[in-house]
C-alpha cells in the first residue's frame, strides 16, 4: 500500500490501464523499436551516444503513451539520467550488461501490460 503523502510529498495518481494509450499505435512501434536498438547498441559496444539516444526516446515515447510505472517510465528516466551523466570509461562490459538487464525488465513490463490489454493475444500462429 502506497505511503499516505505528506506536505513534500505529492499524492501519487494511479494510472489505470484505461488511461494508457494503447491506441497510439506508432508510439508503442518505437517505443518496442527503441529499446531493442538500445539493447543491440549495448550489446554491440556501439557508441555510447547511440545507446543514451535510444534509452532518451524510448523514455519519451513510454510517457507519451501514459506509462506512469516505476518500473517503466521511472526506470527509463534513471537510465537515461544516468546515461547522460556518465564519461566514455564508464561503458565497460558489465556497464553494458547491467544496462541490458535494465532494459529487459522494462520490456517485460510493458509486455505484461499489453498482455492483459489483449486478453486473447498469442504469441505464435503455431497451435
Amino acid at each position: 500500500m502506497p505511503a499516505e503523502p505528506t506536505a513534500t510529498q505529492p499524492a501519487r495518481e494511479e494510472v489505470t490501464e484505461a488511461e494508457i494509450h494503447w491506441e497510439y499505435a506508432a508510439n508503442l512501434y518505437w517505443l518496442g523499436y527503441d529499446l531493442a536498438s538500445a539493447v543491440n547498441r549495448a550489446a554491440l559496444g556501439a557508441h555510447e551516444e547511440g545507446i543514451v539516444h535510444s534509452v532518451r526516446q524510448s523514455w519519451w515515447h513510454a510517457k507519451e503513451l501514459g506509462f506512469t510505472e516505476p518500473s517503466i517510465t521511472g526506470k527509463l528516466k534513471m537510465l537515461k539520467d544516468d546515461a547522460e551523466a556518465a564519461p566514455a570509461w564508464y561503458w565497460n562490459r558489465e556497464r553494458r550488461d547491467e544496462y541490458i538487464r535494465e532494459l529487459y525488465s522494462v520490456s517485460a513490463e510493458i509486455e505484461r501490460l499489453a498482455i492483459v490489454h489483449q486478453p486473447r493475444f498469442r504469441s505464435s500462429g503455431e497451435g
